[in-house]
Protein backbone atom coordinates (compact mmCIF):
# COMPACT_ATOMS: atom_id res chain seq x y z
CA UNK A 1 0.00 0.00 0.00
CA UNK A 2 2.80 2.36 0.95
CA UNK A 3 4.69 1.46 -2.25
CA UNK A 4 1.61 2.22 -4.34
CA UNK A 5 1.22 5.60 -2.63
CA UNK A 6 4.88 6.37 -3.28
CA UNK A 7 4.48 5.46 -6.95
CA UNK A 8 1.50 7.79 -7.24
CA UNK A 9 3.47 10.62 -5.61
CA UNK A 10 6.37 10.05 -8.00
CA UNK A 11 4.02 10.00 -10.98
CA UNK A 12 2.41 13.27 -9.88
CA UNK A 13 5.82 14.83 -9.38
CA UNK A 14 6.96 13.79 -12.85
CA UNK A 15 3.78 15.17 -14.41
CA UNK A 16 4.14 18.50 -12.60
CA UNK A 17 7.86 18.66 -13.41
CA UNK A 18 7.06 18.04 -17.08
CA UNK A 19 4.47 20.83 -16.97
CA UNK A 20 6.89 23.22 -15.28
CA UNK A 21 9.58 22.25 -17.78
CA UNK A 22 7.24 23.08 -20.65
CA UNK A 23 6.50 26.46 -19.05
CA UNK A 24 10.24 27.13 -18.68
CA UNK A 25 10.79 26.42 -22.37
CA UNK A 26 7.86 28.58 -23.54
CA UNK A 27 8.75 31.50 -21.27
CA UNK A 28 12.41 31.46 -22.25
CA UNK A 29 11.67 31.34 -25.96
CA UNK A 30 9.29 34.28 -25.43
CA UNK A 31 11.83 36.16 -23.29
CA UNK A 32 14.47 35.66 -25.96
CA UNK A 33 12.80 38.44 -27.93
CA UNK A 34 12.81 40.85 -24.97
CA UNK A 35 16.21 42.45 -24.57
CA UNK A 36 17.83 45.15 -22.47
CA UNK A 37 20.84 46.17 -24.52
CA UNK A 38 22.44 43.11 -26.12
CA UNK A 39 21.23 40.57 -23.54
CA UNK A 40 17.72 39.17 -23.08
CA UNK A 41 15.94 39.16 -19.73
CA UNK A 42 14.91 35.92 -18.02
CA UNK A 43 11.26 35.19 -17.23
CA UNK A 44 11.76 31.43 -16.81
CA UNK A 45 13.09 31.75 -13.26
CA UNK A 46 9.50 31.90 -11.97
CA UNK A 47 8.57 28.25 -12.76
CA UNK A 48 12.08 27.20 -11.72
CA UNK A 49 11.52 28.73 -8.28
CA UNK A 50 8.11 27.07 -8.10
CA UNK A 51 9.56 23.64 -8.84
CA UNK A 52 12.53 24.17 -6.52
CA UNK A 53 10.38 25.17 -3.55
CA UNK A 54 7.79 22.47 -4.22
CA UNK A 55 10.18 19.54 -4.75
CA UNK A 56 13.69 20.54 -3.67
CA UNK A 57 17.19 21.42 -4.92
CA UNK A 58 17.65 18.54 -7.38
CA UNK A 59 14.37 19.23 -9.17
CA UNK A 60 15.23 22.94 -9.15
CA UNK A 61 18.58 22.14 -10.76
CA UNK A 62 16.86 20.00 -13.44
CA UNK A 63 14.49 22.85 -14.35
CA UNK A 64 17.39 25.32 -14.24
CA UNK A 65 19.46 23.08 -16.50
CA UNK A 66 16.56 22.88 -18.96
CA UNK A 67 16.39 26.67 -18.91
CA UNK A 68 20.13 26.72 -19.65
CA UNK A 69 19.67 24.41 -22.63
CA UNK A 70 17.03 26.74 -24.10
CA UNK A 71 19.33 29.72 -23.50
CA UNK A 72 22.11 27.80 -25.27
CA UNK A 73 19.85 27.37 -28.29
CA UNK A 74 19.18 31.13 -28.37
CA UNK A 75 22.90 31.81 -28.02
CA UNK A 76 23.86 29.46 -30.87
CA UNK A 77 21.15 30.69 -33.24
CA UNK A 78 21.81 34.37 -32.51
CA UNK A 79 18.46 35.19 -30.91
CA UNK A 80 20.46 36.28 -27.88
CA UNK A 81 22.82 38.74 -29.57
CA UNK A 82 25.27 39.25 -26.71
CA UNK A 83 25.33 35.54 -25.94
CA UNK A 84 25.98 34.74 -29.61
CA UNK A 85 29.02 37.02 -29.62
CA UNK A 86 30.29 35.22 -26.52
CA UNK A 87 29.62 31.87 -28.22
CA UNK A 88 31.71 32.87 -31.23
CA UNK A 89 34.48 33.96 -28.86
CA UNK A 90 34.50 30.79 -26.66
CA UNK A 91 31.88 28.25 -27.82
CA UNK A 92 32.33 25.45 -25.26
CA UNK A 93 32.73 27.78 -22.29
CA UNK A 94 29.65 29.76 -23.29
CA UNK A 95 27.41 26.69 -23.58
CA UNK A 96 28.70 25.26 -20.29
CA UNK A 97 28.13 28.56 -18.52
CA UNK A 98 24.56 28.85 -19.88
CA UNK A 99 23.59 25.45 -18.47
CA UNK A 100 25.67 25.70 -15.30
CA UNK A 101 24.32 29.06 -14.14
CA UNK A 102 20.73 27.90 -14.69
CA UNK A 103 21.27 24.65 -12.82
CA UNK A 104 22.96 26.41 -9.90
CA UNK A 105 20.21 29.03 -9.71
CA UNK A 106 17.56 26.28 -9.51
CA UNK A 107 19.55 24.21 -7.03
CA UNK A 108 20.23 27.14 -4.69
CA UNK A 109 16.58 28.24 -4.82
CA UNK A 110 15.54 24.78 -3.66
CA UNK A 111 18.37 24.58 -1.11
CA UNK A 112 17.44 27.89 0.51
CA UNK A 113 13.76 26.96 0.59
CA UNK A 114 14.66 23.63 2.20
CA UNK A 115 16.82 25.35 4.83
CA UNK A 116 13.84 27.58 5.69
CA UNK A 117 11.33 24.70 5.89
CA UNK A 118 10.27 25.76 9.39
CA UNK A 119 9.06 29.10 8.05
CA UNK A 120 5.85 30.01 6.23
CA UNK A 121 5.72 29.07 2.56
CA UNK A 122 5.65 32.73 1.53
CA UNK A 123 8.97 33.40 3.29
CA UNK A 124 10.52 30.37 1.60
CA UNK A 125 9.27 31.45 -1.83
CA UNK A 126 10.51 35.02 -1.44
CA UNK A 127 13.93 33.80 -0.31
CA UNK A 128 14.14 31.38 -3.25
CA UNK A 129 12.91 34.07 -5.64
CA UNK A 130 15.73 36.36 -4.51
CA UNK A 131 18.47 33.72 -4.58
CA UNK A 132 17.73 32.43 -8.11
CA UNK A 133 18.41 35.66 -10.07
CA UNK A 134 21.39 36.48 -7.82
CA UNK A 135 23.03 33.15 -8.68
CA UNK A 136 22.12 33.41 -12.36
CA UNK A 137 23.55 36.92 -12.73
CA UNK A 138 26.55 36.41 -10.43
CA UNK A 139 27.80 33.36 -12.35
CA UNK A 140 27.33 35.15 -15.68
CA UNK A 141 29.21 38.22 -14.40
CA UNK A 142 32.04 36.17 -12.90
CA UNK A 143 32.34 34.11 -16.07
CA UNK A 144 32.64 37.24 -18.20
CA UNK A 145 35.35 38.68 -15.94
CA UNK A 146 37.33 35.42 -15.96
CA UNK A 147 36.89 34.17 -19.55
CA UNK A 148 35.80 37.16 -21.65
CA UNK A 149 37.89 40.00 -20.27
CA UNK A 150 39.13 41.18 -23.67
CA UNK A 151 35.65 41.07 -25.17
CA UNK A 152 34.13 42.79 -22.14
CA UNK A 153 36.80 45.51 -22.36
CA UNK A 154 35.72 46.25 -25.92
CA UNK A 155 32.07 46.43 -24.85
CA UNK A 156 32.96 48.68 -21.92
CA UNK A 157 34.84 51.13 -24.13
CA UNK A 158 32.04 51.13 -26.71
CA UNK A 159 29.53 51.82 -23.94
CA UNK A 160 31.57 54.66 -22.48
CA UNK A 161 32.47 52.88 -19.23
CA UNK A 162 35.79 53.28 -17.44
CA UNK A 163 36.12 49.64 -16.36
CA UNK A 164 34.78 46.15 -17.03
CA UNK A 165 33.21 45.96 -13.57
CA UNK A 166 31.35 49.23 -14.09
CA UNK A 167 30.12 47.99 -17.47
CA UNK A 168 28.90 44.67 -16.03
CA UNK A 169 27.12 46.31 -13.09
CA UNK A 170 25.62 49.35 -14.78
CA UNK A 171 25.59 48.43 -18.46
CA UNK A 172 25.19 44.72 -19.05
CA UNK A 173 23.71 42.96 -16.02
CA UNK A 174 22.45 45.71 -13.71
CA UNK A 175 19.05 46.52 -15.23
CA UNK A 176 18.50 42.91 -16.33
CA UNK A 177 19.12 41.72 -12.78
CA UNK A 178 16.76 44.31 -11.27
CA UNK A 179 14.01 43.32 -13.71
CA UNK A 180 14.48 39.58 -13.13
CA UNK A 181 14.52 40.07 -9.35
CA UNK A 182 11.43 42.30 -9.48
CA UNK A 183 9.52 39.80 -11.64
CA UNK A 184 10.36 36.97 -9.24
CA UNK A 185 9.33 38.94 -6.15
CA UNK A 186 6.13 40.19 -7.80
CA UNK A 187 5.17 36.60 -8.63
CA UNK A 188 6.11 35.31 -5.17
CA UNK A 189 2.51 35.52 -3.82
CA UNK A 190 1.24 33.69 -6.90
CA UNK A 191 3.88 30.97 -6.48
CA UNK A 192 2.96 30.62 -2.79
CA UNK A 193 -0.72 30.22 -3.65
CA UNK A 194 0.04 27.64 -6.36
CA UNK A 195 2.22 25.61 -3.97
CA UNK A 196 -0.47 25.63 -1.25
CA UNK A 197 -3.13 24.57 -3.76
CA UNK A 198 -0.88 21.86 -5.18
CA UNK A 199 -0.13 20.43 -1.74
CA UNK A 200 -3.83 20.36 -0.87
CA UNK A 201 -4.61 18.63 -4.15
CA UNK A 202 -1.89 16.00 -3.62
CA UNK A 203 -3.06 15.07 -0.10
Amino acid sequence: MRTLKKQKENTRMMVLMALLGAIVVVLQFFAGSISIGSFSITLALVPIVLGAVLYGPIQGAILGGLFGIVVSYSVVTGTDVGGHIMFEYLPAVTLFMCIFKGAVAGFMAGFVAKCLKEYDIFVRVVAAAIVAPICNTAILSLGIVVFYRELASQWAVAGGFDSIIAYIIFGMCGLNFVLELSINIIFAPVISTVIKATKRFLK
